[in-house]
């Protein structure tokens, strides 16, 4: 009985019908967030130095986000940096609990249980030091950036820079350009 229909032959054709989907635009804002420490500390104390302007640039940020209509925030990137002065590898956890802080306070404040976080650290941000110093007007600034290209050792850094001139440089180095080096990159992904 099949044998005598051509097989080109469609009974009932489908009808192809589509919406022509909207697209899912996938936005970043980014923030460097200069929440300060107590020294040896990794609690956010919101009323400590400058902590309260830092925390409203976090809350101006999510509030935008969700006030937009269909906004929905999809992922968080933190990244902790820290200055320089002390061990490597005492930085290094450091950084790792001051970003974990902010993750925190995040959890706690705002309803971010659906949200992917990315945690990242520079335990020491020897980039940033040579950008100020090579900007400075400092004596001796050739010199430290050399030391900082040259040095593998990111510990032999500082005692190579506190011999060039009796601590001179390291301690202005330390005063000025190490305290903004102490800082969260926060990077909200958002839909």
């Amino acid at each position: 009985m099949v044998a005598h229909i051509p097989l080109n032959h469609v009974a009932n054709p489908p009808v192809v019908a589509f919406l022509t989907p909207l697209p899912d635009t996938l936005r970043e804002e980014r923030l460097d967030l200069y929440v300060d420490f107590p020294w040896d500390q990794s609690v956010i104390h919101s009323d400590f130095r400058n902590n309260a302007v830092e925390l409203e640039k976090i809350n101006r940020s999510m509030q935008r986000i969700s006030q937009t209509p269909g906004g929905r925030v999809q992922q968080i990137a933190l990244t902790g940096y820290a200055s320089p002065e002390g061990k490597y590898d005492y930085n290094k956890r450091l950084a790792a609990r001051r970003v974990g802080a902010v993750r925190n306070y995040l959890r706690s404040n705002y309803p971010v249980d659906h949200v992917i976080f990315v945690l990242d650290t520079v335990p020491e941000d020897w980039e940033g030091v040579k950008n100020w110093v090579l900007q400075s007007g400092i004596p001796y600034r050739n010199e430290v950036a050399d030391i900082i290209d040259r040095v593998a050792d990111p510990d032999a850094r500082d005692q190579y820079i506190r011999r060039l001139d009796n601590n001179t440089t390291y301690n202005r180095i330390l005063r000025e350009a190490y305290p903004p080096l102490r800082r969260v990159e926060y990077r909200v992904h958002y839909h």
